[in-house]
């Protein structure tokens, strides 16, 4: 049984459009970072602890809706002290921003 296990990944998303001349506010071309981290954790035999972190960052965010930056934390435990008996903890924070919205 292992106390903790991390793992990571990093995804990068190129966003090409073409015939973008008739829009004013699309722009050519996008790019989203993408960082995940996620800690599982064992420290008993009844308690499971997870933790996620997703990361989003977007250059030249194509729609008013896409931040430019998104934050996100998932906190989980499960813990079972008897095999018909479980509890459950789940707890979720979400934050974005966008610089400036483009209207025309």
């Amino acid at each position: 049984m292992s106390l903790l296990t991390l793992i990571g990944k990093y995804e990068l998303e190129l966003r090409e459009r073409s015939e973008v001349d008739e829009w004013l506010v699309l722009p050519e071309d996008s790019e989203v970072h993408r960082i995940n981290v996620t800690a599982h954790a064992r420290p008993h035999k009844t308690l499971k602890l997870k933790a996620i972190y997703d990361y989003n960052g977007y250059n030249n965010p194509a729609y008013n809706t896409e931040p430019d930056h998104m934050n996100k934390l998932r906190l989980n435990a499960t813990y079972t002290p008897l095999t018909w008996l479980t509890a459950l903890f789940d707890y979720t924070f979400s934050a974005d921003s966008r610089d400036q919205l483009r209207y025309y």
